[in-house]
């Protein structure tokens, strides 16, 4: 196994949201963990990413994941945004809205932390 932690800076565009996905393969496949999990990994990166560019004013994000002693997949992207995430709940009708809830399926479990700056949400996934 190679490094225990990948990470970049991306701007806060939508054509990060694909940087972001490509980091996690990455770093997945570096850490030869089992195609689902590759799946949920991307997955819970594009909801996390797309979450800042479009609920944020941010110009800059930082996407990190990494593998802990535990065989734990960390997944956080920090932001300079006072506001907090929050679950929504959409009609049967509307296309989108389900981020989160999507974030909270795929993984043990997720949230945010407050910092001066801004925050760090983040999500666990067990590689295990």
């Amino acid at each position: 196994m190679g490094r225990n932690e990948f990470a970049v800076s991306l701007p806060c565009t939508r054509s990060s949201v694909r940087c972001a996905r490509t980091l996690v393969l990455e770093a997945l496949n570096d850490w030869a963990v089992n195609d689902d999990l590759v799946h949920s990994g991307e997955t819970v990166v594009s909801e996390l990413v797309t979450n800042v560019v479009e609920h944020t004013a941010t110009a800059l994000c930082e996407v990190t994941v990494e593998l802990d002693e535990h065989e734990s997949i960390l997944i956080t992207v920090s932001d300079s945004s006072p506001d907090a995430p929050y679950v929504r709940a959409p009609g049967d009708e509307e296309e989108r809205g389900r981020g989160l809830r999507l974030i909270a399926a795929m993984s043990q479990r997720w949230g945010y932390d407050f910092h001066p700056w801004g925050k760090v949400t983040w999500a666990v996934l067990s590689a295990a």
